[in-house]
């Protein structure tokens, strides 16, 4: 009795098998039939049908009129039991891609890059200095603290971009042959540079503050003439560089308010600076070597001459935490504030460091 239900079993189970075969067999042919009639006559791709069990489904957007005239002719095929036409599903459409902001707050990178031999040029530097043929001062270190921070800028895209900042300094000298190595002069630097670069070409235009004060200890100590020397100006500096690692630069500026007020009031400026290719002590140095000229008119235009020779701890120009070791030379009007009168002659040793 078992034996046989298990044979009635295994034969029903053998004909819902074959009537299933059958079943997908027809379901395929009438899909090949019902695609070939969408394609022919009403212009619809084949994946658009599906057949399950004799149903026949069609996604596309049709009239009402089309969808009689769809259905009447799915119907005429041997084996199709109904014809469902739905509304075709619109095709994802993928988002506009977003186009990067042109505004950056905080920039990292300096559009003007700063000027290796200038003396007043805002930045985080030490030198000592030995002045030549002076009585007052003979050996001096010179410090300055200071750096040039973007706060904003705007990318023009193959224009170029342009940068806003703010720069601020204190450049100081002390003398070292004083028993306290008294401070004999600071200076207060304050400005807002734009900055513009595009490809080699930068420039910076920028208003700025400066004022100057005498150390106490070596007021009491020289009791020399105070001036009290504060002014307000402006200056355009143009930069390009010109391959193979040199750099030309050059500008002018104008002071628009002054004290002491007969202070002469033109300014000029030209530069140049090599920066050589790098050579491998473990870590990348290269050579560098940079000439700095200043025109005053309270100097008659007589040239201040600044050159600096020296070794390049860094990738290159512009890169973040690179440090320089120099020689100076300076021949000129004093840049330190309360001598702005007196001609001076120093040689140096000095670093800098770029952020």
């Amino acid at each position: 009795m078992l034996r046989r239900g298990l044979t009635v079993a295994g034969l029903l189970a053998a004909v819902v098998a074959v009537a299933s075969a059958a079943s997908a067999e027809d379901d395929q042919f009438i899909r090949g039939y019902a695609a070939a009639i969408l394609q022919r006559d009403f212009n619809i791709a084949a994946d658009a049908v599906s057949v399950s069990a004799g149903v026949v489904t069609v996604r596309a957007e049709l009239s009402d009129q089309e969808r009689e005239r769809l259905t009447t002719a799915l119907t005429q095929i041997s084996g199709v039991q109904q014809v469902v036409v739905s509304e075709a599903e619109p095709l994802p459409v993928a988002p506009a891609p977003s186009e990067p902001s042109r505004w950056a707050w905080l920039p990292r990178r300096e559009l003007f890059q700063p000027l290796i031999a200038d003396p007043r040029w805002p930045r985080f530097a030490a030198a000592y200095q030995y002045y030549i043929d002076e009585d007052a001062l003979t050996s001096v270190a010179s410090v300055s603290f200071g750096e040039t921070f973007g706060l904003l800028q705007y990318d023009f895209g193959p224009n170029g971009a342009l940068q806003l900042g703010i720069q601020g300094a204190v450049f100081a000298i002390f003398d070292l042959a004083s028993s306290s190595f008294d401070l004999v002069n600071a200076d207060y630097f304050g400005a807002l540079p734009i900055s513009y670069g595009r490809g080699n070409f930068s420039a910076m235009f920028r208003v700025y503050h400066q004022s100057s004060h005498l150390g106490d200890e070596y007021l009491l100590e020289k009791d020399p003439l105070r001036i009290n020397v504060s002014y307000e100006a402006f200056d355009l500096l143009l930069s390009y560089e010109l391959g193979h690692g040199l750099r030309a630069y050059g500008g002018g500026g104008y002071i628009f308010h002054t004290d002491p007020s007969d202070l002469g009031r033109g300014m000029l400026q030209a530069g140049g600076e090599y920066l050589g290719e790098p050579f491998d002590w473990g870590f990348p140095v290269r050579p560098v070597a940079a000439l700095d000229l200043q025109f005053h008119e309270q100097g008659g235009w007589a040239p201040d001459v600044s050159p600096n020779v020296g070794l390049q701890f860094g990738t290159g120009r512009g890169e973040q935490r690179s440090l320089r070791v120099l020689l100076q030379y300076f021949n000129g009007k004093s840049p330190n504030g309360q001598f702005y009168n007196h001609h001076i002659q120093y040689i140096g040793l000095g670093a800098q460091l770029d952020f």
